[in-house]
């Protein structure tokens, strides 16, 4: 971090693969994310996660939140019911703008999947709706 920065929280926004042909690695992912959780800083950091059933649906399983239980308990859940077109981006973009309030946190969107031929081009384009957000300067977004 150059010098003249200053280090702040993260907002972490996993965009989580529940579908069925994902399934043989979902136990892994969320023991992944549950161990993410317990190694940042809630006192700075939030998570949230968005479970997928890339490209078509999405569902907010963990509300943007520093309370460890809360994501751990949320990674339990793994529906993923209302409808989306881009695996999740937009529909992860509008509830994190209802969640994170007044923050300057750096904002990180991540997607794990294994995303068929299918919804890879409609992955892609929610993808680039959300850093075009980013860049317009409507949101502090840190892209990765």
């Amino acid at each position: 971090m150059p010098a003249a920065q200053t280090s702040k929280g993260n907002d972490i926004i996993f965009l989580r693969d529940t579908s069925g042909s994902f399934s043989a690695h979902t136990r892994q992912l969320t023991e992944a994310i549950a161990e993410i959780a317990e190694e940042v800083d809630l006192s700075q950091d939030r998570i949230m996660v968005i479970n997928t059933t890339p490209a078509t649906r999405a569902s907010v399983t963990v509300p943007l939140t520093n309370d460890l239980k809360v994501i751990k308990d949320g990674l339990t859940r793994t529906a993923a019911s209302n409808v989306t077109t881009d695996s999740g981006f937009e529909y992860a973009l509008t509830n994190y703008n209802g969640f994170k309030g007044d923050t300057d946190n750096n904002t990180i969107f991540i997607l794990i999947s294994d995303n068929d031929a299918y919804g890879v081009q409609r992955t892609v384009d929610g993808a680039t709706k959300v850093k075009k957000c980013w860049l317009q300067g409507r949101w502090n977004l840190y892209w990765k």
